[in-house]
C-alpha cells in the first residue's frame, strides 16, 4: 500500500500542475474510502447518509449549474454527488463478490419497464418548460434516483441487525425533524439547521412547519412515518429506552400538528387505526380505538372554533381554496387526457400545456388551478404520460402490495425478532401515507419521501428473498435471531 501511494504521488507530480494536486488528492481519497467501503463496509450506512443529504443538503445549500448542448442544464448538488457515490460503490461491491447478487423479482421488471416508458416520454416530448420544476429534475428525483435506493437496498440488506440499524436511524432523524418544526412554530431560529428554512423567500409554506424540504406535506408524511418507525422500535426495547422512545413521538404529534396540511393529518388518522387493527401486541383494538376516538372528539369539541376557520395557522381545515384549485386541476387532466389518451402530453409537460385548457375564466375552479402543476400524481401521470403511464404505475403499486402481502402470510404470527410482521405492518402504514400524500399532489418532486417508499419496497424485497432460503441456513438471514423463521 505505502508503495502504490509512493508511486501515484510520483506521478501526479510528474503530471499535475500544483494547483491542481489538492483536487487530485481528494478524488484519490475518495476513490480510496470507496474502494474500502466496498470491501468492508455497510452499503445500508450509504443509503441512510444519502437520507441525510437529499433532506438537508441539497440545491438549496449547494449547488453548481452545468449547461449541456440543446439548452438542457443540470444543477450538481451534494445529494447527485452522493448517490453517484452510491452507484460506485455499489458496483464495486457486486464486482468483488461483497454484496451477492439476487435474482431480479417481477416487480423490479415491471419498474424498469415504466422507468424506460417515462424516459421516453422525456425525450419525445422535450426537456424545456415553463414549470418552475424541470422535467429531468422530475424523472431523476422521483423515479431514478428511488430505483437506485431500492436496489441498494435490495442487494445490501442480508441480515436483521441492518433493519434495526435503520428503525434507529428513522427515530433521531425523525426527532431532528421534530425539534425543527417545534422551532418553526414557536419562530425560534437559531436552532433550526438548515439555515435557509427561517428565510421565507424558499419553498412554499411559509408560516406552517417545513422543516427541511421547504414543504410541509413533505415534513408531515416524513413524521407520521418516523411516528409509526418508532412504534415497532418500542415494542423491541425495554425499559427507560422505551420509555425514553414514546417520549420522543409525544413530541411528534404537536409537529404533526404544526404542518397545518390536511392530508398529513389524514394519512395520520388512517395509519392510526391501521395500526391499532392490525398490530399483535396491542391487547385490546376495540378499547384503544374507541380512547382514539374519544380524544379526538374531546379535541374538537375544544378547539371546534379553530377547526372550522379558514386559517391555517390556528388549525383551519375549511380553506377552500386549495380544494378549488384541485377542482381545476382535475377538470384540465381529463381534458388533456381525452385529447392525448395514449402517450400524454409528455412527462414533466403538464403546465406547458394547462393554459390551453381553461375554458370558463370565471370560474373560480379554473381560477386557482390554472396557475400550477397537477396536484395528483395518479392525475398528473394520466396527463402526462398518458394510459399506458398509468397502467404500469398502478401495476407496479399492486405488484409491491402482492410482495408484501405474501412476505406477511410467510412470517409466523409469532415471530418476535425485527424481521416480524410488525415490519410489513410498517411498511403497509408507509404505502398508505405515500399514496395519501400522492392524491393531494405531485409527489415525483420529493425525492427524499420517493426514496424512502422505495428503499422499504427494497427492505420487504430483500427479506421475501431471504426467506426463500430458510430450508438452508447457511444461506438464510445471517442473524441467529432469524431462527424463528425457518420452517
Amino acid at each position: 500500500m505505502i508503495a502504490i501511494v509512493a508511486i501515484v504521488a510520483a506521478l501526479a507530480g510528474v503530471f499535475f500542475p500544483i494547483g491542481y494536486l489538492p483536487i487530485f488528492w481528494s478524488l484519490v481519497a475518495l476513490v480510496t474510502v470507496m474502494v474500502l467501503w466496498a470491501n468492508f463496509g455497510d452499503l445500508m450506512n450509504l443509503i441512510l447518509v444519502w437520507f441525510v443529504s437529499v433532506s438537508c443538503f441539497s440545491y438549496l445549500f449547494w449547488r453548481e449549474n452545468i449547461d449541456f448542448i440543446g439548452g438542457i442544464s443540470f444543477n450538481i448538488t451534494i445529494d447527485r454527488l452522493f448517490i453517484l457515490v452510491l452507484v460506485l460503490v455499489a458496483v464495486l461491491a457486486l464486482f468483488i463478490g461483497r454484496m451477492p447478487i439476487k435474482p431480479a423479482p417481477n416487480v423490479l421488471r415491471v419498474i424498469l419497464v415504466l422507468l424506460a416508458y417515462l424516459t421516453f416520454s422525456l425525450l419525445y416530448s422535450g426537456f424545456s418548460s415553463i414549470a418552475e420544476v424541470r422535467p429531468h429534475f422530475r424523472l431523476a428525483g422521483g423515479y431514478y434516483f428511488p430505483l437506485i435506493v431500492l436496489l441498494v437496498t435490495y442487494f445490501a440488506v442480508n441480515n436483521e441487525p441492518q433493519i434495526k440499524k435503520i428503525c434507529w436511524f428513522f427515530l433521531f432523524f425523525g426527532l431532528y425533524l421534530a425539534i425543527t418544526a417545534w422551532a418553526e412554530h414557536f419562530k425560534i431560529w437559531s436552532i433550526v439547521f438548515p439555515r435557509y428554512i427561517a428565510d421565507p423567500e424558499y419553498g412554499i409554506h411559509w408560516g406552517r412547519a417545513r422543516g427541511p424540504f421547504l414543504v410541509s406535506a413533505s415534513l408531515g408524511i416524513t413524521l407520521v412515518f418516523c411516528f409509526f418507525n418508532n412504534l415497532y422500535l418500542a415494542s423491541r426495547t425495554v425499559g427507560p429506552v422505551r420509555s425514553w422512545i414514546h417520549l420522543v413521538n409525544l413530541l411528534m404529534l404537536p409537529a404533526i400538528f404544526f404542518t397545518q396540511t390536511r392530508s398529513v393529518w389524514l394519512a395520520m388518522m388512517i395509519c392510526a387505526f391501521l395500526w391499532i387493527g392490525m398490530v399483535r401486541r396491542i391487547r385490546s383494538r376495540v378499547a384503544v380505538m374507541m380512547l382514539f376516538l374519544a380524544a379526538m372528539i374531546v379535541g374538537g369539541a375544544i378547539f371546534w372554533s379553530d377547526i372550522l376557520s379558514r386559517d391555517r395557522t390556528q388549525g383551519g381545515v375549511t380553506d377552500p381554496y386549495p380544494v378549488y384549485a384541485r377542482l381545476g386541476l382535475a377538470k384540465m387532466t381529463w381534458q388533456m387526457f381525452c385529447d392525448h389518451p395514449i402517450l400524454g402530453v409528455g412527462f414533466g409537460h403538464f403546465r406547458d400545456h394547462a393554459a390551453n385548457y381553461p375554458q370558463d375564466p370565471t370560474s373560480k375552479y379554473i381560477r386557482f388551478g390554472s396557475r400550477l402543476m397537477e396536484h395528483n400524481n395518479f392525475l398528473s401521470i394520466l396527463a402526462e404520460s398518458g394510459i399506458i403511464g398509468l397502467t404500469l404505475y398502478l401495476i407496479m403499486l399492486v405488484m409491491i402490495f402482492r410482495h408484501s402481502l405474501r412476505l406477511y402470510r410467510r412470517i409466523p404470527p409469532d415471530a418476535s425478532g425485527w424481521v416480524s410482521r410488525d415490519l410489513v405492518i410498517l411498511f403497509w402504514i408507509l404505502m398508505v401515507d405515500y399514496l395519501i400524500d400522492g392524491m393531494f399532489r405531485e409527489t415525483s418532486v420529493d425525492p427524499f419521501n420517493n426514496g424512502l417508499f422505495f428503499a422499504f419496497t427494497g427492505l420487504i424485497l430483500a427479506v421475501d428473498y431471504l426467506l426463500d432460503y430458510r430450508s438452508d441456513p447457511a444461506k438464510a438471514l445471517e442473524s441467529s435471531s432469524c431462527m424463528p423463521f425457518q420452517a
